[in-house]
C-alpha cells in the first residue's frame, strides 16, 4: 500500500484491499466518514496512517482524473472554477480533517508542524472568504 502527498498537501494513493487482513480492513465501517462531502478520502487516509506503517514516498504514483459527468452535483470539477460555497465547503472539510487528526501520536515533529501549518493556512483561507461558524 502506499499513501503520497504531493506538493499541493493533496494524497495520492493506490486502490486498498478492505479485507480485515489488511490495514484498511481494520479500520472498519463506514470506511469514509459519513459527515465529510469532500476530503472523506484525505480522512480516511489519516486513519491508516494512524492503525499501520507507511511509508511515504517523495513522488506521484498514482493521478485522479475528474471531468465533468454530471454525477458530481455541488461539488468543483476539474477545469472549473469552485464558487464560493464550494470553496467554503472544501476547506471545512479540510479543517475537520486536519483538527481530527490529534490521535496522531508519534508523528515525527517536522510532520506535525507541517500539519499545523496546513491547519492555520486552511483557517486562513477561510476568513479571507469570511466564513463564520453561521455561514
Amino acid at each position: 500500500m502506499q499513501l503520497v502527498m504531493d506538493q499541493q498537501h493533496e494524497w495520492r494513493g493506490d486502490v486498498f484491499d478492505n479485507s480485515a487482513s489488511q490495514p484498511v480492513g481494520r479500520l472498519g465501517q463506514p470506511l469514509f466518514a459519513e459527515d465529510l462531502f469532500t476530503c472523506e478520502d484525505w480522512e480516511m487516509e489519516m486513519r491508516v496512517y494512524h492503525s499501520t506503517r507507511v511509508a511515504v514516498l517523495p513522488e506521484v504514483w498514482a493521478w485522479i482524473r475528474l471531468f465533468d459527468d454530471g454525477s458530481r452535483v455541488e461539488r468543483a470539477t476539474t477545469g472549473k472554477p469552485k464558487t464560493r460555497a464550494q470553496e467554503i465547503g472544501y476547506l471545512r472539510d479540510r479543517l475537520k480533517v486536519i483538527e481530527r487528526s490529534h490521535w496522531l501520536r508519534g508523528l515525527r515533529a517536522d510532520l506535525a508542524a507541517e500539519l499545523e501549518r496546513f491547519r492555520e493556512e486552511t483557517v486562513l483561507k477561510l476568513a479571507r472568504l469570511g466564513f463564520t461558524e453561521s455561514g
